[in-house]
């Protein structure tokens, strides 16, 4: 599959194309992820892997992490990458919490939260990862928690 993104700055509206040699589950999958965009109804985020591009629903996301330009989504299919960025992804669900400066976190997918005595939190996830929260955002996580 081909990506091609054209700007053009006397268009009023954006434009999408799909051109292909015949209607298939990929073309359908494509269609499906447009129309739930299009209508707001946005629950599916692209994953890239190894030039595979799989629609990713946001009750499979463990968690994501930047790690410098990339964006990594830990999910329950795998690690894929995301072109989206951390604030963003941040304003796709209320399950989102941002627990540090490269990492937000699937409330539903926690299993435990241990408050250490240095300040901070260690988040124990269902997949078995344990994740600190920095100093910085204690106070906006214990307010989620009303802690």
């Amino acid at each position: 599959m081909k990506i091609n993104v054209e700007i053009d700055q006397n268009l009023k509206d954006t434009e999408i194309i799909i051109k292909a040699n015949t209607l298939n589950t990929e073309v359908e999958n494509l269609l499906s992820i447009l129309e739930n965009y299009k209508n707001n109804n946005c629950n599916i985020i692209l994953g890239y892997s190894n030039y595979n591009i799989t629609p990713i629903e946001l009750n499979d996301i463990n968690y994501f992490t930047a790690n410098g330009e990339k964006i990594s989504m830990n999910t329950k299919k795998g690690i894929y990458e995301t072109t989206k960025r951390l604030y963003e992804l941040e304003k796709l669900s209320t399950d989102f919490l941002r627990i540090s400066h490269s990492q937000i976190i699937s409330v539903k997918e926690i299993e435990k939260l241990d408050l250490k005595y240095s300040g901070t939190i260690l988040f124990l996830m269902k997949n078995g990862d344990e994740l600190y929260a920095s100093r910085r955002r204690v106070s906006t996580i214990k307010k989620y928690f009303n802690i």
